[in-house]
């Protein structure tokens, strides 16, 4: 038997009030995540969790979940709709979204299917039957426990009929904060895993919160896995580069400006790479 200490997650049993206890036979995996979206942080934290499994002789697969809410990349979505509209930059990022927004999609359910066993598609009403194929469910990570989803069972396996080992590997509860609407059945939910580990602070928080133990962090699932066999021939090792990570609010203006930002900061005299940002 493989135990779950592959998944680097310090013993934790919710139904043990924290202590450390024997969970059933691993068994065969579904890892259950945000997989679905055309965007690169979602698909590879998913691709890496899934690769880290695998290599560890686990049979794994990721659980092909898609809610019958979501419809994909849409032409008007994140354009950039703020205080200094403008039309003509507006239409000539709704011309480019229209050019890629499909071939995008296209590339990235190409690299789910070829790079990762996935089930059949299930949807919120297929889901619940189809967790009867796996002895344990790895939920996460990303912000899989966000305000969104705490009215919702999915990411907190909140279905009497599977009784197989609930874990969650690296979640992220978004903000720390429960509201009362939402607490009874949180509680009773997270309280039926078998062991949970989150990525943060707040995350963390929010679990104790919830149950009143505190749950180990964990880093996110893309350093657990090097990406060699995707990187293989892109570059070499000789060029160079800048990487770039911006999230929401952490730098104030846009992606160009922080791309500036960092050349300048770098001093490499080239911006000639700019003008693909718009």
């Amino acid at each position: 038997m493989i135990d779950l200490d592959v998944l680097r997650v310090k013993a934790y049993s919710v139904a043990n009030g924290g202590q450390s206890s024997k969970m059933r036979n691993i068994g065969e995996v579904g890892i259950l995540t945000f997989h679905y979206s055309t965007n690169f942080g979602g698909v590879l934290q998913s691709y890496a969790l899934y690769k880290f499994l695998e290599h560890r002789g686990i049979s794994v697969e990721l659980i092909d979940y898609i809610p019958s809410t979501y419809h994909g990349q849409k032409v008007y979505r994140n354009i950039g709709f703020k205080s200094d509209f403008n039309v003509k930059r507006l239409l000539q990022r709704m011309r480019v979204k229209h050019k890629f927004c499909h071939t995008s999609m296209h590339k990235f359910e190409h690299f789910r299917r070829s790079s990762m066993r996935l089930s059949s598609r299930v949807d919120e009403s297929t889901l619940r039957v189809s967790l009867g194929d796996y002895d344990t469910v790895v939920v996460g990570s990303d912000q899989i426990w966000g305000l969104g989803q705490r009215g919702k069972p999915e990411y907190f396996l909140g279905f009497d009929e599977f009784k197989g080992n609930k874990v969650s590997y690296a979640a992220d509860s978004t903000i720390a904060e429960v509201s009362e609407e939402h607490i009874d059945k949180l509680r009773r939910e997270l309280g039926d895993f078998d062991r949970i580990s989150v990525r943060n602070k707040h995350s963390q928080k929010f679990v104790e919160t919830v149950i009143g133990e505190k749950p180990p962090i964990v880093v996110d699932p893309t350093l657990l896995w090097d990406f060699d066999e995707l990187g293989r021939g892109f570059m070499s090792d000789s060029d160079p580069y800048i990487l770039v990570y911006v999230l929401g609010k952490d730098i104030s203006g846009s992606n160009r400006k922080a791309m500036i930002k960092s050349i300048s900061v770098c001093k490499i005299p080239r911006l000639d790479e700019l003008s693909v940002l718009g």
